[in-house]
């Protein structure tokens, strides 16, 4: 559709500027008739002037005198010579008027000796030839360019005729293509405009439906277009608060570790991809060795910074994108680790419980009195893994916990695996 409307404008463009062109040449070709017509009047006049002059110049070859009539002539030639010489004519035709003004300064001081009567008389016959010879040359070369020059008129205007013609044409041929062409594309734009239409109204359900993953995808560069990403902008928006929420309703606020939430739905997956593909899985659960006592000797407030503490050892020692770890709940954590036995898993656990418990809490004493300088916490945990494909999530996690248990009952601070 977008093609359609783009060869619709061209066409409609096309047209305007033939039209646009067609005034333009007629312009510019009456502009060269106008100056054509200009130069003929000055050569037809140089040529009457010439004449003149050829004609006083005679007179004064003949002894007849005339010598106020060859000076007037002169003076008018000399004028016609001065005015053409400044003019941008032709470069033919410029030359010719350049020869004639050169024959002519040529004769005039050999006439005005023979009206002043300074020449020799024996020297007359070479001088009357050689105005004769400068005289042939002016009346010849002047027919020549007034021939020269109404060759170059008539070719100015045989053309301008002719773009008058394309020009009628074009004029008569532009409103009617226009009007189809205009036809055409309220059509075309109907249908661009329904489209865009049904594009927004899709994508507004879609949303409203509560899906904002999918894009408005409409970029058509006009008012729908603007509209389009204006919804795109609030799309984006809305999805990344979406995406917001949907993390805070999967991830444990105090410690920044997945939530109980995220795990029911994580191990289920990662044992259906082991059982599928007969890999490894085990599972860690963690419980913070005296954790109640220290809560309730140094407050709320200290023991969170425990439960940071030990979510930042579980981080430093897990491997990233692989392994999850979970707050499971109260100061109880689960690992789930896949690709892993048991005793890769214990490994793991214990690189924890080094970090851990080899880092002293600085609690203040919540009564004022003097604080009890550095407190080592440690953990319990129990491992358990994947037996067979009959195992599923409920008796993996009862097994870690028992686990636990028995670390719990051994002494604590350890890990036992089952």
């Amino acid at each position: 559709m977008g093609i359609t409307l783009g060869v619709v404008v061209f066409l409609v463009a096309g047209m305007g500027i033939a039209g646009g062109f067609s005034i333009l040449w007629m312009r510019r070709n009456a502009v060269e008739l106008e100056k054509v017509n200009k130069y003929s009047a000055m050569i037809e006049d140089l040529r009457a002037k010439t004449r003149q002059w050829v004609t006083s110049a005679e007179s004064v070859i003949s002894g007849e005198g005339g010598k106020d009539f060859f000076h007037f002539s002169t003076l008018l030639l000399e004028e016609r010579f001065s005015s053409l010489l400044n003019q941008p004519l032709p470069g033919d035709e410029l030359k010719l008027v350049e020869v004639i003004s050169s024959y002519f300064y040529k004769a005039r001081p050999l006439l005005e000796g023979l009206l002043a009567k300074e020449e020799n008389p024996q020297k007359n016959a070479e001088v009357i030839a050689k105005l004769d010879q400068y005289i042939r040359e002016i009346s010849r070369n002047v027919e020549v360019l007034v021939n020269s020059h109404t060759i170059h008129a008539e070719k100015v205007t045989a053309k301008v005729n002719r773009t008058e013609d394309i020009g009628k044409c074009v004029s008569l041929a532009v409103p009617s293509t226009t009007i189809l062409l205009s036809i055409l594309l309220v059509i075309t734009m109907g249908r661009t405009v329904i489209n865009s239409v049904g594009t927004l109204v899709s994508a507004t359900r879609t949303m409203a439906g509560g899906d904002l993953s999918k894009p408005i995808g409409l970029k058509t560069g006009d008012e729908f277009g603007e509209i389009a990403n204006a919804f795109e902008e609030m799309r984006k928006e809305l999805r990344q608060k979406e995406q917001k929420l949907e993390q805070l309703s999967l991830t444990d606020a105090l410690t920044g570790l997945f939530n109980r939430r995220y795990l029911s739905v994580k191990l289920e997956e990662e044992i259906a991809r082991a059982k599928r593909f007969h890999h490894l899985l085990s599972v860690v659960f963690i419980d913070i060795d005296n954790f109640k006592k220290y809560n309730d000797r140094y407050g709320h407030p200290e023991g969170d910074k425990v439960l940071k503490g030990l979510a930042v050892a579980v981080l430093n020692n897990i491997r990233d994108k692989i392994d999850t770890a979970c707050r499971y709940g109260g100061e109880e954590f689960l690992l789930i680790v896949p690709e892993s036995s048991t005793l890769q898993a214990l490994t793991v656990s214990e690189r924890i419980l080094q970090g851990f418990g080899s880092k002293p809490f600085l609690p203040k004493d919540p009564a004022g009195g003097d604080d009890p300088g550095p407190v080592h916490v440690t953990f319990s945990a129990g491992v358990a893994t994947l037996k067979d494909h009959d195992d599923d999530s409920e008796k993996l996690l009862h097994r870690a916990d028992q686990a636990m248990f028995q670390a719990k009952a051994q002494g604590k601070n350890r890990i036992v695996t089952v």
